[in-house]
């Protein structure tokens, strides 16, 4: 976990080939219900080319945040919250 512009940002990587449940500890940070998710997935075996973006970010939105929280990471995933906090 990091801290950007007083954001805390997590940084998780799935490497394995099921999804991951996670229990997140924020400590006694407070924060913001919800949070900025971005996630980039694919297969290990996965390129980017000119004609084909099988790997690119997908933002959504994550809510239910907390100090202490779970989120199930995807498989094969990089995953960036990006969570506002008090």
């Amino acid at each position: 976990m990091t801290r950007d512009k007083g954001d805390l940002v997590v940084k998780v990587v799935n490497a394995q080939a099921a999804p991951a449940r996670t229990r997140i500890d924020l400590g006694t940070a407070a924060v913001a219900p919800a949070a900025r998710l971005t996630t980039l997935q694919g297969e290990p075996d996965a390129v980017n080319t000119a004609d084909a973006r099988p790997v690119r970010p997908r933002p959504s939105t994550l809510r239910g945040v907390a100090r202490e929280f779970t989120y199930t990471f995807p498989a094969h995933s990089v995953t960036f919250l990006r969570i506002k906090a008090g």
